[in-house]
């Protein structure tokens, strides 16, 4: 167990540094397992050369991806290039993204043949299709970066995918051939032919995008709508095929080998029922696993399916934990980065609370109430998980889940599991019916989850704790979860709720802080005292669907624990400016909204832009509109002697300084106070060593 758990070190201690180290960094790694060993030590000795080890493997895989970067002379440059669709398009609005492998090299951007690129493009009703190589020309770009905790990370993202560039199409594309027949193919035929299968039996159904995720892990046909829902009610975990499908796939398919092999005497004197049933459940749970796309949970699962497999081919009972362990290891040794992944952590955080609670405190009750406690302890133990990746809560997803876990386990999920297997017979009727009645007993339910998920707390938005917090949230809440006499276990869970409600921290009386976002081409700046918060600008509303609002506002303001907007001033109707005033406004109903221009004919809910004035906490803030008809709305900011000017044209200009224009990318922060203004980039509380250029939206 301890070596188990140096590896996972070693790999976890790569991931944190800032940059990529040199070589020699990693063959010093093995000199403390050295000195160990000349002083005596000989377990802590070989403990240190498994997490050296560890710590290479996690090098060597970085290394690897990030050799075949695009050239830098190749950004900003239009590239024609050969590539093959590998999954299934995804509708984004009216654009299209395409996950693509290059089917030949491209000299122009030094990219290998088989390197991995996401594109977006706009294409009619022809446009590419999974199997299909395509003739396209892209542009490279910079990836995004994270400018506050809870942004996301466009670089990390493609590490983890082992993406090599991201991006749009330019002009007119070609079709050229299909994928040849391979592995990839064979998967890539099997889901289609499954999907045309579900897509016939649930033409224009609501719930048909649920139902393919639940069968071949695509989720692109879920709505947004049907996400909000999902995400209020804490129930995403039900959508995809995850561990818990797996291990329903393979125990249904033990327990039928089971019994049909018990029926042939011939084959029980030669081989154990219990043996022979391992080898159709294992298939079935890795076949089920690859067509999700063998994501961290479902990697999990497979793993310790063939484990437990072994050990029963071995007649050994593998210890749950030392199971979970090897799982792990597994996991991380196939892919190093997916300790990135949010997945890795709730996936083996969840399986870690049920065996804890499971194995210490359940021993002597009954069934109802086993079900309960591991509810419980499930939804208690990953809310530091939670808190630290997403910011975010779900308040009613204990009561949710005692409902929607075992509708989906025993109705959604059976009935989905034999619509794909009577998909191959000659009676469609069978398979079209099983499909139906899955996104039927969806249906049902789903009312349940919108009354719930409409609570106006059902959803908790905190500042996501620095990861120092949340290891102790974790370990309190672990305390909190002991078997019965351990001493003070209250103590735990009231240490856990302190650290994770640790108030967050505010500008002083009379001082603001003033941050503006880097969106694009849009303007979002934040203006925050002690007690007020005002945004002036709502960005930009992206053409292929979602908006400056939902992927940069609301995260920031939830990075720096403000649950709503005291005020909203738009500058006026400019595609930049209000394009994500509708998603800010729908988490900030009590909010106050004052427009430059015409807000009758595009802002209802605004006001006409008028000379104001407030003193917030000692800050005096100022809204003025320009003298001509249909002006502009400036902001005005002063602090003492400190004077701040926000003009949506020429920018911010601080104390009569020459101004400075909105940022594109890395946003702009400022602390005003009565004697002095201190100015600095908004950077990435967690910073990434991988960066690879991707492809410009």
């Amino acid at each position: 167990m301890g070596l188990i758990l140096a590896f996972t070190v070693g790999v976890l201690l790569l991931q944190i540094l800032p940059e990529l180290p040199a070589p020699l960094f990693g063959l010093l790694m093995p000199l403390p397992a050295l000195l160990a060993r000349l002083i005596g030590y000989q377990r802590l000795s070989l403990s240190l050369i498994v997490l050296a080890a560890g710590f290479g493997w996690a090098w060597f895989c970085a290394a690897e991806i990030l050799s075949h970067r695009p050239a830098q002379a190749a950004l900003q440059q239009d590239i024609p290039i050969l590539a093959c669709v590998t999954d299934f398009p995804r509708q984004v609005g009216r654009r299209t993204d395409l996950f693509v492998r290059l089917k030949t090299p491209s000299a122009e951007a030094e990219l290998p043949a088989g390197s991995r690129l996401y594109l977006h493009g706009y294409f009619d009703k022809t446009g590419p299709q999974a199997r299909e190589c395509w003739q396209l020309t892209v542009r490279l770009r910079q990836p995004r970066i994270p400018q506050f905790l809870g942004d996301f990370d466009e670089s990390a993202w493609l590490f983890r995918q082992r993406i090599l560039a991201v991006g749009s199409v330019i002009g007119a594309a070609e079709h050229r051939q299909d994928i040849q027949p391979n592995s990839l193919e064979v998967w890539l035929r099997l889901r289609q032919f499954l999907a045309l299968r579900i897509n016939v039996a649930l033409v224009d159904h609501p719930y048909l995008g649920v139902i393919r995720g639940l069968t071949i892990g695509d989720v692109t046909g879920i709505s947004r709508s049907q996400w909000q829902i999902f995400s209020a009610t804490g129930t995403t975990h039900l959508i995809a095929i995850s561990g818990q499908h797996i291990a329903l796939v393979a125990g249904m398919v033990y327990l039928a080998a089971l019994a049909i092999w018990r029926r042939f005497p011939a084959g029980l004197a030669r081989l154990s029922a219990q043996r022979a049933a391992t080898i159709p459940a294992t298939l079935a749970g890795y076949v089920y696993a690859g067509l999700a796309g063998m994501g961290v949970p479902t990697q999990r699962a497979v793993v310790m399916l063939v484990m437990a497999s072994l050990g029963v081919w071995l007649s050994r009972q593998i210890h749950p934990w030392r199971l979970l362990w090897l799982a792990l290891v597994g996991v991380l040794m196939f892919d190093p980065s997916s300790s990135l992944a949010p997945g890795l952590w709730l996936s083996f955080g969840a399986v870690a609370c049920l065996l804890y609670v499971g194995q210490y405190r359940l021993a002597r009750t009954g069934k109802l109430r086993q079900f309960l406690s591991l509810q419980w302890a499930v939804t208690w133990g990953l809310v530091p998980v939670v808190l630290f990746w997403f910011g975010t809560q779900s308040l009613v997803a204990p009561l949710v889940n005692l409902l929607a876990v075992p509708w989906y386990s025993v109705v959604v999920v059976p009935l989905a599991l034999l619509g794909l297997l009577f998909s191959p017979l000659p009676w469609p009727l069978l398979s079209e019916g099983c499909f139906y009645g899955a996104a039927f007993a969806v249906e049902l339910i789903w009312p349940a989850w919108q009354w719930a998920a409409s609570f106006p707390m059902a959803m908790l938005s905190l500042q996501p704790p620095p990861l120092w917090r949340a290891i102790i949230a974790t370990l309190g809440v672990f305390w909190y979860l002991a078997p019965r006499g351990w001493p003070s276990r209250w103590l735990g869970l009231v240490t856990a709720v302190i650290i994770l409600f640790w108030p967050a921290q505010v500008p002083s009386l009379a001082s603001a802080e003033v941050t503006a976002l880097g969106i694009g081409k849009g303007i979002a700046v934040v203006i925050r005292t002690q007690n007020h918060t005002l945004l002036y600008g709502a960005g930009l509303k992206h053409p292929g669907g979602g908006d400056s609002g939902t992927q940069a506002i609301l995260p920031y303001l939830r990075s720096i624990g403000v649950g709503s907007l005291d005020s909203l001033v738009l500058p006026a109707e400019r595609s930049g400016w209000t394009g994500g005033y509708r998603s800010v406004l729908a988490q900030s109903s009590e909010t106050a909204v004052w427009m430059g221009g015409d807000p009758i004919e595009y802002v209802p809910e605004a006001l006409p832009c008028s000379e104001q004035q407030w003193d917030w906490d000692g800050v005096v803030v100022s809204i003025t509109s320009d003298a001509q008809p249909n002006g502009f709305c400036h902001l005005q900011l002063r602090v003492g002697d400190s004077l701040l000017n926000l003009d949506p044209e020429q920018g911010v200009r601080v104390n009569g300084e020459p101004p400075v224009a909105f940022p594109d990318s890395a946003g702009l922060h400022w602390r005003f106070t009565a004697r002095q203004v201190t100015s600095s980039q908004l950077v990435p509380p967690r910073r990434r060593y991988w960066q690879p250029p991707t492809i410009i939206p």
